[in-house]
């Protein structure tokens, strides 16, 4: 159980990154032809992620207690919110309708906080823990920071769209060495 929810962290935050990386490259144009595959990257890679954060926290649950538990569901459902309601209404409304309805954007006022504290509280008890290196739980803090820093100030979208492929790499990470962990 524990290395196919490593295996799902793996490869959900590696499509993860990855849709976000094409989104730097090729741009975020509803009119293009890669809008909707990209979208259904992200959504699925989503998924993954969430699928996979029961298996990175069954690996270490004993060590991060409550407040990691805390931490891990406000990032199931985070990715849930956002990566998968709220992609899915941009995927198929923002090509038709021109933007995104605004009942869409509250999805994100929820999902933005949960995915913060839950990612920032998920990095401190994973350095803690000491199930996995440090810096694993150094650089999700890290990711999230950035993550927030781009929310609230104006940087270039390429550059918005590299700091959530940069906390996908490290989930990814994480679900390799969950894998790893979890091998005879």
């Amino acid at each position: 159980m524990i290395m196919l929810g490593g295996l799902a962290l793996l490869i959900g935050a590696g499509t993860y990154a990855a849709a976000w990386i094409a989104f730097a490259i090729v741009g975020r144009d509803p009119a293009s032809n890669a809008f909707l595959a990209i979208n259904l990257l992200v959504i699925v890679g989503s998924i993954g992620i969430a699928a996979g954060l029961l298996g990175l926290h069954a690996l270490q649950a004993r060590q991060v207690g409550a407040i990691g538990t805390a931490a891990t569901a406000m990032l199931f459902v985070g990715f849930l919110l956002a990566g998968v309601a709220r992609q899915s209404v941009e995927a198929f409304t923002l090509p038709l309708m021109e933007r995104v309805p605004p009942a869409a954007d509250l999805l994100v006022s929820v999902a933005g906080p949960l995915l913060f504290i839950g990612m920032v509280t998920l990095g401190i008890v994973t350095m803690r823990a000491g199930v996995f290196p440090a810096w694993t739980g150094a650089a999700l803090v890290i990711a999230a920071l950035a993550g927030a820093v781009a929310a609230f100030v104006p940087v270039p979208a390429p550059l918005h769209f590299a700091i959530s492929a940069a906390g996908a790499i490290i989930l990814a990470f994480l679900g390799l060495l969950v894998v790893r962990a979890s091998l005879p």
